[in-house]
């Protein structure tokens, strides 16, 4: 993380190109000597990105925004707030942070929050924007969540996985194909846990998921703006059958 982003002058730089084209960004030569090209770029595309979904940030100064394909996999605000509805409780643990957008929104509703994620650059943008965003409830660990899931004594009130999607350039659907593969580890889960909240593809067929999950009490199929983002799974130990 090149500190020298956080200068008042690249910001107020960011604010007056927010309407700039990135390939102009890149092509040109940065007017601050400690920031390259593609840093002043990165910032200006996140920014760009997080007027419309995610408008917190947006408004709030001193962010730090990661590269895109972060903020694309990353939920939009909104989407991010209608989740943390579903869930409550004392202590959540978020196994897979990325740039913290669902983080932030349990925060709002849980007494203590730890947020794993294992890429240390992001996770440092990440404990870098709860700073600014003044979160205080929340810490971020830099790594892997299932390691840190083994080493940690607590038991959770809620576990919420979201586990990559993308093999290389390819997106997966199905639920063995993803990182961390769900199947293997959904035992330890709700094993850990009360709950524990699971997000997946919007393309997966809700009956193999209903097969292959366990302990499932309800499946939420989320849309924003007449386009399903992502399907929702609660899943606990004293589920019933049916």
């Amino acid at each position: 993380m090149n500190k020298n982003l956080l200068k008042t002058g690249v910001e107020d730089f960011i604010l007056k190109n927010l309407k700039t084209d990135i390939v102009s960004v890149l092509l040109k030569k940065s007017p601050f000597p400690e920031i390259s090209p593609q840093e002043l770029a990165q910032q200006l595309q996140g920014k760009q990105i997080s007027q419309k979904k995610f408008p917190t940030l947006f408004n709030t100064p001193g962010i730090l925004y990661p590269k895109k394909m972060h903020l694309e996999q990353a939920s939009s605000e909104r989407v991010a707030s209608y989740k943390a509805t579903l869930v409550s409780g004392k202590y959540l643990l978020d196994l897979t942070g990325g740039m913290g957008i669902d983080t932030y929104h349990f925060a709002l509703r849980f007494e203590r929050v730890i947020c794993c994620e294992k890429n240390e650059d992001l996770a440092e943008i990440t404990a870098h924007n709860f700073e600014q965003l003044e979160v205080k409830n929340v810490t971020v660990e830099a790594e892997d969540g299932l390691t840190y899931l083994d080493s940690a004594s607590a038991r959770f009130d809620c576990i919420y996985l979201d586990p990559s999607r993308r093999v290389g350039n390819s997106k997966v659907v199905l639920l063995e194909e993803s990182d961390p593969n769900i199947l293997a580890i959904q035992e330890k889960l709700i094993a850990r846990s009360d709950v524990v909240l699971l997000k997946t593809s919007p393309l997966l067929d809700i009956e193999e998921g209903l097969r292959k999950l366990h302990g499932v009490v309800a499946c939420y199929v989320v849309a924003l703006d007449n386009e399903v983002k992502e399907l929702l799974w609660v899943m606990h130990k004293e589920a019933r059958e049916e």
